[in-house]
């Protein structure tokens, strides 16, 4: 985390949402992540568990024309 936080410029107090994904981030402890050092040292309501965050999204493209074209939308 520290190293990805460096190669941008910034601190852990920067980030405003941590969103954990897939089957780790639906059964991984925030708490326990924090206090080993996997995750950084913010405050609980920051970090927000998804579970398969892929397949809800592949359904999402499937059920919905407005989504795949947001989805092909070049920045």
């Amino acid at each position: 985390m520290e190293l990805l936080l460096q190669k941008v410029n910034l601190q852990a107090g920067d980030i405003e949402r941590f969103i954990i994904a897939g089957a780790f981030g639906a059964y991984i402890d925030v708490n326990s992540g924090i206090a080993t050092g996997l995750f950084p040292a913010l405050p609980r309501e920051r970090f927000l568990q998804v579970g398969n965050a892929a397949g809800l999204g592949v359904r999402q493209m499937l059920a919905s024309d407005k989504a795949r074209a947001r989805a092909n939308e070049r920045p």
